[in-house]
């Protein structure tokens, strides 16, 4: 718990430090001036706990940015739906204590996400996005995967956004993050934290 404290102290501390630069060296020249919705594809690879099992981690992403009035900052909302993959199908003994146990084949698990963050665009088109909420646990039974149906969820992440035409409605996001979905493993199949770092693009349209 000490260490998911220290962790969001450095993370909030790294936005305010990035907020106040962005004012500063951008209050003239804000670059992003209206509403937007995004949906992209993730593509990545497990960290830490979860990296013992599984292989890669993806998803899909859908996102509304709200600009904040006269400085390069955004308040954002983003879900959709994160899975853990493993490379080959692994198993675990259930129950040892109950009856004999039972063996149980995992190949992935699967996670909704809802958080609320902010946006920073650092230079112009290149920003910085901090998040944080909760995520879901929607495998079954869901107790083979995770000790908790709700887990906080932290996802900081750097990008750099395109936009097209006159009027830059229309936009692509690519970016690399880091997630974590914190927690600690009770039971021998229980992972853990669910980590990841990956590569994300979506597709915005200005509202």
């Amino acid at each position: 718990m000490n260490n998911l404290i220290t962790y969001m102290k450095k993370l909030l501390l790294a936005m305010a430090i990035l907020i106040g630069f962005a004012v500063d060296a951008h209050a003239q020249t804000n670059y992003n001036t209206q509403p937007r919705v995004s949906a992209g594809f993730i593509y990545g690879g497990a960290l830490g706990a979860a990296a013992n099992n599984y292989t890669y981690a993806s998803g899909f992403l859908v996102k509304y940015e709200l600009p904040v009035k006269s400085i390069p900052l955004s308040l954002t909302l983003t879900s959709g739906y994160s899975f853990f993959i493993s490379q080959t199908r692994f198993y675990s003994y259930i129950n040892p204590g109950n009856g004999g146990g039972t063996h149980v084949s995992y190949s992935a698990a699967a996670f909704v996400p809802l958080e609320i963050g902010a946006r920073v665009y650092i230079a112009n088109k290149l920003y910085f996005e901090g998040n944080i909420g909760a995520s879901l646990n929607v495998n079954s039974p869901h107790e083979y995967y995770t000790d908790k149906t709700l887990a906080l969820l932290v996802s900081p992440n750097l990008g750099y956004s395109f936009r097209f035409g006159s009027s830059g409605k229309a936009g692509l996001d690519l970016s690399l993050g880091y997630e974590n979905r914190f927690e600690s493993a009770s039971l021998n199949y229980y992972q853990g934290n669910y980590g990841r770092l990956a590569l994300s693009a979506a597709f915005s349209l200005g509202l």
